[in-house]
């Protein structure tokens, strides 16, 4: 076996073992450039007359773990990402279940990975262009609440041809049961596939995509696929989705290929268990502090997420409501940046907070948060305040 098998054979048992309490979130997204942050700084908690009920936590944190492979003589030739799973729930088996399910997902790819890392061994790494071989898998989590687990996201591989070959990549989770959702499990009746891939077909007819003059043809061979083997489509909190890798039913250049049927077009379609729970939008904002040991008996509960081990904490808590929390990872370049995300949670309340441990050592932001205010979504980065040497929210215009 090679380094990163044991590796992560190392981490599925320890994520086994680990306590289901403790939180821990693909595709990596394209690059694209983001607008500056702005100078403003949260430091208040607007209150509302109407105060949305506080929520039972629901939390995932999928922190990214990297293997780097070198040649003898220190050029790098092969990497290897993935991610751990930490989820909050409160029913244990629950959460256990689904943390199982997924560390076999990414034991499956171990053979897959570990022939590519062999490919990159073979390869003449001393020629001109040569590019290091690449094995990523990330997921971002697009729901997470009493009812679904979405995680949605892409495999990327890099090989010899030094392209990236793209595949999407989804899993569903029964946040009741712990079992992992299939099209025909969401499904009202078997009767209504036809009437979900035509209004699938109509989302796909609204979008700005260049589609091949035949895609509809290619939708439904796809809704003709056995229902209770197909996986791949994903929640969020406004519709369900589903997904076409490239050259599927468009050029290379469009991408992967997501349309949306809004819930209220789902009505009789799928179960009422699937969709999301009525909920008074919060106005809730988060704030930030430092870390302390003394501060865990301030809070009844703390999801985590970690990282970089032994990088700078802070603590994410809030006196009111804030619903639909992302973190994001943020990797730069230039002025283009790739983000995942890490951690996802429907709501927090003033007796829970998130600890977040990570670099914030870079000139540019390490991290994005979003979360809804009053029913918009609203993003942040998390910067260091050079005057107070803190970090704080800086809203993102």
């Amino acid at each position: 076996m090679k380094k990163f098998c044991a590796v992560i054979l190392a981490f599925c048992l320890i994520c086994t073992l680990a306590a289901c309490g403790k939180s821990a979130s693909t595709k990596p997204t394209p690059e694209t450039t983001v607008p500056p942050a702005s100078a403003e700084v949260i430091t208040t908690v607007p209150q509302d007359s109407v105060m949305p009920s506080a929520e039972t936590l629901y939390s995932i944190s999928m922190p990214i773990i990297s293997e780097s492979f070198s040649a003898e003589d220190g050029t790098p030739i092969f990497s290897f990402e993935y991610q751990s799973m930490h989820l909050i729930h409160p029913d244990r088996d629950v959460a256990q279940k689904v943390i199982s399910d997924y560390d076999s997902r990414v034991e499956n790819i171990l053979p897959e990975a570990q022939q590519l890392q062999e490919g990159a061994e073979k390869a003449d790494h001393t020629s001109a262009g040569f590019v290091p071989y690449i094995y990523r898998t990330q997921y971002n989590a697009t729901r997470i609440d009493q009812g679904v687990l979405s995680l949605y996201g892409q495999i990327v591989q890099v090989g010899e041809t030094g392209r990236a070959a793209q595949q999407g990549v989804s899993i569903n989770y029964n946040m009741v049961t712990g079992d992992v959702l299939t099209l025909g499990s969401i499904l009202y009746h078997i009767d209504f596939k036809d009437e979900l891939c035509e209004l699938l077909i109509e989302a796909l007819d609204a979008t700005d995509y260049f589609l091949y003059d035949d895609y509809q043809e290619t939708v439904r061979a796809r809704f003709a696929r056995d229902e209770s083997t197909d996986e791949a489509f994903y929640f969020t909190r406004t519709g369900l989705c589903f997904y076409f890798s490239p050259y599927e039913i468009a050029p290379f250049v469009s991408g992967n290929i997501v349309a949306e049927v809004p819930y209220h077009q789902l009505t009789g379609i799928i179960g009422d268990e699937f969709f999301p729970a009525e909920r008074i939008p919060s106005n809730g904002m988060l704030s930030i502090m430092a870390f302390r040991d003394d501060i865990w008996e301030q809070y009844e509960q703390f999801s985590d997420i970690i990282t970089k081990e032994n990088g700078q904490k802070i603590l994410l808590t809030t006196d009111s409501v804030v619903q639909d929390i992302r973190i994001m990872q943020l990797q730069w370049r230039d002025d283009s940046m790739t983000q995942n995300t890490v951690y996802a949670a429907n709501s927090i309340c003033s007796t829970d907070a998130i600890l977040l441990e990570g670099d914030f050592s870079e000139d540019k932001p390490s991290f994005m948060i979003s979360y809804y205010i009053g029913g918009v979504e609203q993003r942040f980065y998390l910067l260091r305040d050079s005057q107070t040497d803190s970090i704080v929210l800086s809203v993102i215009q």
